[in-house]
């Protein structure tokens, strides 16, 4: 520790993020941390970020729990292949990714974009540069369900999203499907609720084909029978401003991520102490 109070830590140059480890010093350089006191500060400062992340997260959860149940019930049932077909996406070249700052660079959704609740992983989004057809490109409100799984566990096989209005134009690859309905697009809400239930989820695993790899067959899709729940249009009103407010936590926790990360460095440098930020609640 230093006079003034300040003490001090390394940091890894490989990664570059603050190592409190003080073991690991070999290759390392000596970073001056704030006093203790400031170090509280911005511990509850970050802490109430990643507090606000997870209020969000839960948010978005019970948002999904809610559509996926009140639009999975129903006594009417409608074969997905007499109303809907299934695409694959776009067998891509790998000459054609990018970091997102290449001209004409288009995000390219793909399996790290799923997950296991039904949300798009942003963070798993590829960038695409090369050629391409319009059928690979998606719209806003489309269902995106993962053919291909390389788990054993067979988790993400069948999981599907819904394509978030800011990703209008992205691409999918060979490894997931778009599912477009030949007139009743709002359908696009009932299908991905109920991608969500057990009963799905039992039968993608039972369609399974491959060992290390898994694949789902068109016709786990196509012979699937979608449930239309009785009030069909009030449910869908509601169902569609649940997932649209859900959409904009999704958005602001992002932010948030990337402001805390980026104040992280700030300040433990100095250069901005946590009084003289205000988190919102």
């Amino acid at each position: 520790m230093y006079a003034d109070g300040r003490t001090w830590a390394y940091q890894n140059r490989s990664t570059g993020i603050a190592n409190f480890q003080f073991q690991h010093f070999l290759d390392a350089e000596k970073v001056e941390l704030p006093s203790w006191e400031e170090q509280r500060a911005i511990a509850a400062t970050l802490g109430a970020l990643d507090d606000k992340i997870e209020s969000n997260r839960r948010a978005i959860a019970l948002s999904f729990e809610v559509v996926t149940t009140m639009l999975s019930s129903g006594a009417e049932h409608i074969r997905l292949g007499d109303i809907a077909t299934v695409t694959k996406g776009l067998s891509y070249k790998g000459a054609g990714l990018d970091d997102g700052t290449g001209v004409g660079a288009l995000p390219m959704l793909n399996l790290a974009s799923f997950t296991t609740t039904g949300e798009l992983k942003s963070a798993g989004t590829k960038w695409y540069t090369g050629a391409f057809k319009p059928q690979h490109a998606l719209s806003p409100w489309e269902v995106v369900l993962a053919n291909t799984d390389l788990t054993q566990a067979r988790e993400l096989l069948g999981r599907g999203f819904l394509v978030p209005p800011q990703y209008e134009g992205a691409l999918h690859t060979h490894h997931t499907s778009v599912v477009r309905f030949f007139e009743r697009s709002e359908y696009n809400l009932l299908l991905w609720a109920q991608l969500q239930t057990a009963e799905f989820r039992d039968r993608a695993k039972g369609f399974a084909t491959g060992t290390t790899v898994a694949a789902l067959p068109p016709e786990a899709v196509l012979d699937f029978e979608l449930t239309i729940p009785a009030d069909l249009h009030a449910l869908l009103d509601r169902a569609r401003l649940m997932i649209e407010k859900a959409w904009q936590l999704e958005r602001e926790s992002e932010t948030l991520k990337a402001t805390r990360d980026e104040l992280l460095p700030e300040l433990l440098s100095g250069r901005i102490r946590a009084a003289d930020l205000e988190v919102a609640p």
